[in-house]
């Protein structure tokens, strides 16, 4: 007799524990409710406004790159025509500007020339950027280069350094460091990592 009711004993908790479970499940269903609810109201605070005029603070990254360079907070709009005439590329965008090799190359002289230790190069090595360089000065050092006009790039004429001068680039130092270059690019690379459609990616 007390082995049936043992039985009778486990065979009327079951039921019990499937009722309970049966009655958890709404409650779960009600506590995922506002979390989906809130995804769809999540404001993004995301924005570069220090960065660009006030007339482009509503642009995302993809549409600041095919803005004129003026866009960008500090240039002034005659500068749009001045760049007009520089080197092709012709840096006439943000977009373009990010990615102009006169840019690049000078940012990367300028990033090295502080790694570089004087009088160390080693014997029979053969470092250069001669491609880069007009050959009067291929054999000059990364910190020498820094201190050269634009124009000891290969593709710049010396007519340009003035055009240069007047936004304050001197040197392949300068443009290597010019803080606008250096906002484009960073926005090119931005932009590659954007959804234009925030809501397609929750």
């Amino acid at each position: 007799h007390s082995v049936a009711a043992g039985h009778k004993s486990m065979a009327s908790m079951e039921p019990a524990t499937k009722k309970a479970k049966t009655e958890e499940a709404p409650a779960a269903a009600v506590e995922e409710t506002p979390a989906i609810e809130g995804d769809d109201v999540v404001e993004h605070s995301m924005n570069i406004n220090a960065a660009v005029d006030k007339a482009y603070e509503g642009k995302n990254f993809t549409e600041l790159c095919e803005a004129p360079i003026s866009a960008l907070q500090g240039i002034a709009e005659w500068t749009d025509d001045l760049v007009s005439g520089f080197p092709r590329p012709v840096p006439l965008t943000i977009g373009k500007l990010g990615k102009w090799k006169y840019f690049l190359w000078a940012r990367a002289i300028t990033v090295l020339a502080e790694k570089e230790i004087e009088g160390k190069r080693e014997k029979g090595i053969s470092i250069n950027i001669n491609k880069g360089l007009d050959v009067a000065h291929e054999h000059k050092s990364l910190k020498e280069i820094c201190a050269l006009p634009p124009s000891a790039l290969q593709g710049i004429a010396e007519r340009s350094d003035p055009d240069f001068a007047s936004i304050r680039i001197h040197t392949i130092g300068d443009l290597g460091k010019w803080k606008f270059a250096h906002w484009a690019a960073a926005i090119v690379s931005m932009a590659e990592l954007e959804h234009v459609d925030v809501s397609a990616h929750k």
